[in-house]
């Protein structure tokens, strides 16, 4: 079983960011190494994905007035040039971010435990867009149907992202839609493969 828990102290959120960091290094090959900001964490929410002993087996970011990361990794220029932005106040978006599972949490039980759990955060927040960002691995993140709008994809002008990203924005019934469309095309296949019977 796993669950989800609210992340506060300094040493929990200090476990977060070096498992996150670890996280993307090694699905990264290496390519990719981050340093996120402590001072991020402590003013945004952290929630953590802990294992029955308490172990930290993932998380995930929410947060809910600017700075955001992910706009930080935009160019100035293409903020002020960018049309969904421009329409859109700061005090109707938010941002989801990194979102990370430890290789110990198969992604069947990630997939059915944790991204509910992110979904209805999501919703909750009544926000008009909810802000993502995604590097060259993309690790957990699959569009496929329901692509959300991408507001920018090159060169990181964040210090925090030295590498490619792509910036993105969903509305609350989009990332709802994408994750029900995703859950039923790869879930019930992943399912099957964990069950199947080795071959002798």
């Amino acid at each position: 079983m796993v669950g989800l828990k609210r992340l506060l102290a300094a040493e929990d959120l200090a476990a977060f960011k070096a498992g996150y960091e670890q996280n993307v290094a090694e699905r990264s090959h290496n390519k990719l190494v981050l340093s996120l900001p402590l001072a991020y964490l402590s003013s945004s929410e952290v929630t953590g994905i802990v294992g029955e002993r308490g172990e930290l087996l993932g998380g995930f970011v929410m947060r809910y007035a600017p700075p955001f990361r992910c706009l930080q990794a935009v160019p100035d220029d293409v903020q002020r040039e960018s049309p969904l932005l421009r329409a859109v106040p700061a005090r109707d978006l938010c941002e989801l971010t990194c979102i990370w599972r430890d290789r110990r949490l198969p992604t069947t039980r990630f997939a059915t435990r944790v991204w509910p759990g992110i979904i209805a955060r999501c919703v909750r927040s009544k926000r008009r867009l909810i802000l993502g960002l995604g590097f060259d691995n993309r690790m957990n993140d699959t569009y496929q149907v329901w692509s959300p709008h991408l507001i920018y994809e090159g060169p990181s002008a964040g210090a925090d992202t030295p590498t490619s990203v792509h910036v993105f924005a969903f509305g609350r019934a989009r990332i709802v839609a994408n994750f029900v469309t995703n859950f039923a095309l790869q879930v019930p296949v992943k399912l099957l493969r964990s069950r199947r019977p080795p071959r002798g």
